[in-house]
């Protein structure tokens, strides 16, 4: 079995097999032959070979047609009721029994990057596709459909001919998808080789090279071989998945899901032929790897050790029902966890062929989360969003954590208003259980600080083994409560190691991706460390272009895409490859950033995605990034000039005495109205000078605090404006913010070092311009306009 995998979706790509070796499909100048046909208006052929005039309501309808100067057919809807889904194919007859059994079949079309196959009546009864007629449809080539445009000549090799007319009345077919019109021109046959015969990639070799920006890593996957895959599957995986266009159109690397399961199928026995079989593939492309290396989801557990005693599962509190996940707590899984770590490493480092790890450390896929779901594919166990640490480990770790931060259980019971007589009676509880916000917020510390613990654990291991080696933490989602996952804490462990982060949650539309990003972006700048991004699931051509903006734009060192959202048609590939060149790295200059209601949110896990939207919304705007409590009290707002308020009133007091702090060195904080702060004790006015819940303006020390009298919205945006781009106007002595946009109207500006990155999402081309460049950029495209020094 092999897959192309989207994390969050059972997206498996269609491919089709080459039963033939791949060594039979070729690509070169069409050569003398026994019999041939000259397709048109009019086909003119000779020595026994011709085109089937088919019925109108078969699947072999061609039309005439000019293309490049050549007359053609191409084929053609069906006017069978049917018609819409079916196949759209070309039948040949061949009159002469000296093709049979082995022959040369050559055809010539127009790469116009539509996919089709060679189909042939054969001698093969293993071929069942009609089981009445073994051996009928037997496949002996696939061209991918590069889109190169131009007129290109096939040849492919065949043993075992029978041409007895029980394809559909024909010998052999070209087919191509429903929907599609594939111009053919010349067919022939012939019992010599073709004088010029090349492998059928050689097509994508003459493709225009287009690459990324030195440095950038552009990551295509992803492979998901399952134990016991043959080396035969693994290459015609790659064919299939057009691979051969990879390196040419700028991808510098290929991702593979690296399981467990098949590094160590049985205990304590390693099998290497799975994905040395891969990068074999790969090398012979020009594309470096990228190795997912995951242990802990269900589908990466090896038999062996789920089914022992070892094997300690999630529990979820809802149901009190396991997970298919192995638990973090489990004090067992470290070891097998290292080993595996250790054998990948001694046996691939030397090959040299590694771009960077991913490391798939828990959750069903393998992101830095708890369970949330498979999307159908990861396993058949109990899933779904929850909190799962209803295990015998969790429980205990929940309580030493408890122990740790109060010491005794009276000093518990007063920060929970609660009245337990021994904090080992302490369990676990869901939000709507939890006796007091100072307790939910206790819990969530804890069940994300052993999300960060693991990932330490687990970071530090492989850095051990890969001392050199790029190592990205795989994450996901968008910090959500039940995740689990707090962005700053996963980019500051990951610092630590000098490792980076890869969030996995975009998809086609760029203010959505902005907000599931940026805050990981933020943390990473600020711990000095590298990020990269991945879709969730499928991206259409305009989402092409948004994520690869969105890489520029953040100043992240990878862009990783699944191929089939590039190769699913020509639109996307020439989409992707027309912007590609523009992706590279660039310093961004942000001087205003969002604050993270996080304690807020986390209190109110209903209102999570609150102050990200409103982020998104004024990203239109402005480019922005975000600040939490933890990064402003480490000095993070120092790059800033601006802090925007959008959301929530639940403060830890520490947090507001920092905001207090910032703005009375300079700092102009703009807020909506939001009403008045409280902290989870109830304290009494603990904004003190900076009275959030009065609108106005204030000056405090050499700051400001604009507080206005508009709720979160386009009224509010009206203020914002005017507090940012005529600052002056009415904080007398701040210099306003020079817009690089300043409109709300889907056009989106990102000022660099030396440059300005401009994305238009609208239908309608668009122009302006900055520091004196003015710059023109087409309908949902990208343009990098450079500023004179």
């Amino acid at each position: 079995m092999f897959a192309t995998v989207f994390r969050y979706s059972v997206l498996f790509c269609a491919v089709l097999v080459l039963t033939a070796p791949l060594s039979f499909c070729h690509i070169g100048s069409a050569a003398a032959a026994t019999a041939e046909v000259r397709l048109g208006t009019v086909d003119s052929s000779s020595g026994g070979l011709s085109r089937v005039d088919a019925s109108p309501t078969s699947d072999g309808v061609t039309v005439p047609d000019r293309v490049a100067g050549f007359e053609c057919r191409r084929t053609a809807p069906s006017r069978h009721p049917l018609g819409a889904g079916m196949m759209r194919c070309i039948y040949f007859l061949v009159n002469n029994p000296a093709f049979r059994p082995h022959c040369f079949i050559t055809v010539t079309f127009f790469d116009e990057g539509i996919p089709w196959s060679l189909e042939y009546d054969s001698t093969d009864a293993s071929v069942r596709k009609v089981p009445q007629a073994p051996g009928a449809f037997k496949t002996a080539g696939f061209y991918p459909g590069y889109g190169t445009r131009r007129w290109e000549t096939v040849s492919f090799e065949v043993h075992d001919a029978r041409f007895s007319r029980r394809c559909n009345g024909g010998d052999f077919r070209i087919g191509a998808p429903p929907g599609t019109a594939l111009a053919v021109r010349y067919v022939s046959i012939s019992t010599e080789r073709p004088a010029k015969m090349s492998t059928v990639q050689d097509a994508a070799s003459k493709l225009p090279r287009v690459k990324a920006g030195r440095g950038m890593e552009v990551t295509f996957g992803a492979s998901n071989f399952a134990p016991g895959t043959s080396v035969a599957e693994v290459q015609s995986f790659f064919v299939n998945v057009m691979a051969d266009i990879f390196a040419p159109s700028g991808v510098t690397s290929w991702e593979t899901y690296v399981r467990w399961s098949a590094l160590e199928p049985e205990r304590g026995k390693w099998d290497y032929s799975l994905y040395d079989a891969e990068i074999a593939e790969l090398e012979k492309r020009g594309l470096k790897w990228v190795p997912f290396l995951i242990a802990g989801p269900a589908y990466t557990t090896p038999a062996w050790f789920d089914k022992s005693l070892e094997s300690v599962h999630y529990r979820c509190l809802e149901h009190d029902t396991e997970s298919g996940v192995q638990s973090l707590w489990n004090p067992n899984l470290r070891s097998h966890i290292r080993e595996f770590l250790k054998r990948f490493a001694e046996h691939y480092l030397p090959t040299g062929m590694i771009e960077s790890i991913l490391l798939g450390i828990t959750g069903d896929f393998g992101e830095a989360i708890y369970p949330v779901s498979g999307g159908g594919w990861t396993g058949d166990y109990h899933q779904h969003s929850g909190y799962w640490c209803g295990d015998r480990y969790a429980r205990a770790s929940f309580r030493s954590f408890l122990h740790r931060k109060y010491g005794s259980v009276e000093a518990l019971n007063k920060a929970w208003k609660t009245s337990f007589s021994s904090i080992d009676q302490v369990q676990p509880f869901l939000p709507e259980k939890a006796p007091s916000t100072r307790a939910w917020l206790d819990f969530m510390a804890w069940y994300r600080g052993s999300m960060d613990e693991w990932a330490d654990w687990w970071i530090a291991t492989a850095r051990e083994f890969f001392p050199k080696t790029k190592i990205y933490l795989c994450t996901g989602g968008d910090g959500y409560p039940t995740h689990g996952s707090d962005f700053t804490h996963q980019a500051r462990i990951a610092a630590k190691y000098k490792a980076g982060i890869r969030i996995t949650n975009e998809g086609s539309n760029y203010p959505t991706n902005f907000w599931l990003t940026r805050w990981v972006a933020s943390a990473c700048k600020h711990y000095k460390t590298f990020y990269g991004f991945e879709p969730a699931a499928g991206v259409d051509e305009h989402g092409l272009v948004v994520r690869i903006y969105n890489v520029a734009a953040s100043g992240a060192d990878q862009l990783f895409e699944y191929s089939g959202n590039m190769t699913g048609s020509l639109q996307r590939r020439e989409a992707f490859r027309q912007h590609i060149g523009l992706l590279s790295k660039g310093k961004p200059v942000v001087d205003t950033a969002v604050y993270i209601p996080k304690t807020h949110i986390t209190a109110h896990p209903r209102e999570w995605q609150i102050p990200f939207e409103a982020a998104a919304q004024i990203r239109d705007a402005l480019d922005l990034d975000f600040v939490d409590a933890e990064m402003v009290a480490e000095g993070a707002l120092r790059r800033y000039r601006f802090l925007i308020l959008v959301h929530g009133t639940l403060y830890e007091k520490a947090e507001l005495e920092n905001l207090l702090k910032w703005v009375k060195s300079g700092g102009v904080l703009i807020s909506p109205n939001l009403g008045k702060p409280t902290t989870p004790e109830n304290d009494s006015a603990p904004d003190g000078d900076l009275r959030l819940s009065e609108p106005g303006v204030r000056q405090i020390g050499r700051g400001y605090v604009f507080v206005s009298a508009e709720k979160p919205g386009p009224g509010f945006h009206a203020d914002l404006a005017k507090a940012l781009f005529r600052a002056g106007e009415v904080m007398p002595g701040v210099a306003p913010k020079v817009p690089a946009d300043g409109e709300w109207n889907g056009v989106f500006v990102t000022q660099q070092q030396g440059r300005i990155l401009v994305l238009n999402t609208t239908d309608e081309a668009v122009s302006g311009s900055f520091a004196g460049v003015r710059y023109e950029v087409k309908p949902h495209s990208m343009a990098v306009v450079k500023i004179p020094a």
